[in-house]
């Protein structure tokens, strides 16, 4: 390293790497330090000047007067003629200074002036001459550029949870995705945004790499001087101050990230619309997606009456517009429907389109709990608004999964190192399937959405007044998003009234604003239907309850007497020939319900949670097959309790 501080007291400040004869060293070597530190601050000294001072001059200069003429002479940029002259004045006046040793003298003046405008040149320049500049002053450097490089409007890289990120736009996919950096890839845009040179021989500068110590310092360094990443949105959000980020790239204010197609046209959001304009933004949702039979309603019940189902609907689709202004997490959401084919993908694939642009199903969470996790970890890089698992099968009891509805960060072990990385959780997870089971846990981590076509083969359905929903959500994408923020923007307006009452265990914050967004709009039936998650059944021909109206039925035919017999009680208040459990125990299909023992010691269902047990499928309708083994359709109604108990009944679909 080139050292160009001034030497201790009494010693020869360094030349650093300016070359010198020997004769030129020597003579330099009977100046002090002082003395040369001063040479180096004379001022200019014109020609005409020099020799007046030579005439004038009585006795012969001392060393030190001597070089302070020529070093004037040599700061003055003298011609070599007029510096001659005056050398040759010198030796002629003074034979005791031989044109050598003045020759030397000169020398040593031009390195002294050299090595100062070196020194001057080096405070000033950036310190990133890797073999030349210390540790501190690399790191420094480094540090310098990466804020300067990212302080314009579209930053390379940020700070999100604990990782440093950078964001990259794939042309083919039309897609901009995070990556977390490791060193490597960091390094890459170090050296990008912070070029450090290299000396290669005297006055010859070259390019080169940050030093491994300092590009693995400035990687570790916790706070780095770069944005703050929040999230990647894929629509106009409100952050959390309820201002609306609507800018395509990096909003500073927010921390928040829009990436969003140049071409995609999104109508005016008043700031402040009024009832009507939200009414009518409501009614574009609702347009859009009441020919989903949610709760087993038709599109007039669902365009008028939104039921718990369509409200939860609407509260998903709204969240991600404002996720920042919910102060904790979001649950996750569960499209479950009674028989394949009634339209849940469909309806989590719309909510896609609106929110992130795209469709996206994630691949089926293993049964590891460690694989879960890396799984959900990756599955939250891509800072989509939801998380899709579609058609889930097995049980699902996951403390991973749990625990990820009541984060509002995810953290997951590092391969290959000690340690940890935590990224932000933002995206809202969705689950679709046919009455999936969920564990105590996880059931009170989710949203309800229940659609039922009340048919056995809804995948049959026609009539819909939007034929192809997907396309038109893609067509009319813009005017979706702004119904959204008009309904946000009217909340807002009249002061963001929270929805009271007993509010959902660990998500109060989310279930008091999108309450109150849905009241404000007259949507009041949200999460009115939480009762229900614990009582959902599926309809499949491998299910026990789908088995038990199988057996029912045929039961009723065998004993031809089906008017009666398939109008049944519970209990049938002893008469077992009327009552329920004792024809599903004679007929040995075997239910998920409670039992206990009777007066003789025999096991039998529990009447109380046999009856909750068939409430979850009242108003379905079952494909079974008759005594002649044709497939019809039958529906499982109840009635008003009465003497001899609850009544059931089958009836056959004309």
């Amino acid at each position: 390293m080139l050292d160009y501080s001034p030497a201790s007291s009494g010693l020869a400040p360094t030349l650093g790497r300016i070359k010198l004869s020997d004769g030129a060293k020597a003579v330099r070597g009977n100046f002090s330090g002082a003395q040369l530190e001063q040479l180096r601050k004379v001022h200019s000294q014109m020609f005409t000047s020099a020799l007046r001072w030579i005439e004038n001059k009585e006795v012969a200069p001392t060393n030190f007067e001597l070089a302070q003429i020529l070093t004037g002479l040599v700061k003055a940029n003298t011609d070599e003629a007029q510096f001659a002259q005056v050398l040759d004045c010198i030796a002629e006046k003074w034979t005791c200074f031989k044109s050598r040793w003045l020759n030397n003298l000169r020398k040593v003046c031009e390195a002294e002036l050299q090595a100062e405008t070196d020194a001057k040149h080096r405070n000033e320049r950036a310190k990133n001459v890797t073999n030349q500049d210390g540790y501190v002053d690399l790191v420094k450097y480094g540090l310098t550029q990466l804020k300067a490089a990212n302080s314009m409007y579209s930053p390379d890289i940020f700070r999100h949870g604990t990782e440093l990120v950078r964001l990259i736009y794939v042309p083919e996919e039309a897609e901009t995705h995070l990556e977390i950096l490791n060193q490597k890839s960091f390094n890459y845009v170090l050296n990008k945004q912070a070029p450090y040179l290299k000396e290669a021989g005297e006055n010859n500068i070259i390019s080169d790499a940050a030093p491994k110590v300092v590009a693995e310092t400035i990687f570790s360094d916790p706070l780095l001087p770069v944005p703050y990443l929040s999230a990647m949105i894929h629509v106009p959000t409100f952050d959390k101050e309820g201002n609306l980020a609507q800018n395509a790239g990096y909003n500073r204010g927010s921390n928040l990230f829009l990436d969003i197609p140049p071409g995609l046209k999104i109508p005016n959001v008043p700031s402040k619309p009024t009832k009507k304009q939200a009414i009518e933004a409501l009614n574009k949702l609702l347009y859009l997606l009441s020919d989903f039979p949610f709760d087993g309603n038709n599109r007039t019940v669902n365009l008028t009456t939104p039921s718990p189902s369509l409200a939860n609907t609407l509260a998903l689709l709204l969240t991600p517009f404002c996720r920042p202004l919910i102060d904790g997490p979001v649950p996750a959401h569960l499209l479950t429907k009674p028989k394949r084919g009634t339209g849940a993908t469909l309806l989590a694939e719309v909510i896609q389109i609106i929110l992130d642009g795209t469709t996206e199903i994630r691949p089926p969470l293993t049964t590891n709990e460690d694989e879960r996790r890396k799984a959900l970890f990756s599955a939250l890089q891509t800072q989509k608004a939801t998380l899709l698992y579609d058609n889930i099968t097995a049980d699902i009891d996951s403390p991973v999964v749990a625990s990820l509805l009541t984060s509002t960060k995810w953290t997951d072990r590092v391969l290959g190192r000690s340690g940890e990385r935590t990224i932000a959780n933002n995206s809202i997870a969705i689950f679709t399937g046919n009455n999936p089971k969920f564990s105590d846990e996880l059931q009170r981590r989710l949203s309800l959405i229940r659609i039922d076509a009340k048919m056995a083969k809804p995948d049959q359905r026609d009539g819909f007044e939007i034929d192809d929903l997907k396309g038109y959500v893609l067509e009319h994408r813009g005017e979706l998003i702004a119904a959204c923020l008009t309904i946000i923007a009217y909340w807002r307006s009249v002061g963001s009234p929270e929805l009271e009452g007993k509010p959902l265990a660990s998500f109060e914050n989310w279930y008091r604003t999108m309450g109150g967004i849905l009241h404000s709009v007259g949507v009041i039936n949200f999460q009115k239907n939480r009762d229900e998650i614990s009582r959902l059944a599926a309809s499949d021909d491998d299910d026990p309850l789908h088995q038990f109206i199988q057996a029912w039925y045929l039961s009723a035919n065998r004993e031809n007497s089906s008017a009666r017999l398939m109008n049944m009680y519970t209990t049938g208040d002893g008469n077992e020939e009327f009552s329920l459990i004792s024809m599903v125990m004679a007929e040995g299909v075997v239910l998920p319900v409670k039992r206990d023992r009777d007066a003789d010691g025999v096991l039998a269902y529990n009447s109380v949670s046999f009856g909750k047990y068939l409430g979850g499928g009242v108003d379905q309708y079952f494909a079974i097959r008759d005594a002649a083994d044709r497939e019809i359709e039958i529906k499982l109604v109840n009635g008003e309790r009465d003497r001899n108990g609850v009544p059931w009944s089958l009836v056959r679909r004309n």
